[in-house]
């Protein structure tokens, strides 16, 4: 008795998964005046920031355009506060290495 071979055909669709959508991007701060030393990015929605590692150590940054960068001097938000909304290569010697905590704002 010949068995007969059933033959499955196996429908196999193409599925697009797109990533996750990039968060827009705030500000990048780095270490050093003119862009130097280490970089940070910080994402718009990160809400607000204590800095831990980063604590007193930002002498520049670049503000996306339409973003807004309000610096604290101190932890929790306290202290001097200052905004920034452009490129900054330089903060100024009043806030260099003295930021300790920010909030990054972007419109919706």
């Amino acid at each position: 008795m010949a068995k007969k071979a059933l033959i499955g055909v196996v429908a196999v669709g193409l599925v697009c998964i797109a990533a996750p959508a990039r968060a827009e991007l705030c500000a990048t701060v780095w270490q050093h005046r003119d862009y130097g030393g280490f970089m940070w990015q910080i994402q718009a929605d990160a809400g607000p920031v204590e800095l831990f590692d980063w604590n007193d150590r930002i002498s520049s940054m670049y503000v996306e355009p339409g973003c807004t960068f309000f610096a604290f001097q101190h932890p929790h938000f306290g202290g001097r506060q200052d905004q920034f909304r452009s490129a900054v290569p330089y903060v100024g010697d009043w806030w260099n290495d003295s930021i300790s905590s920010l909030i990054c704002r972007c419109p919706n």
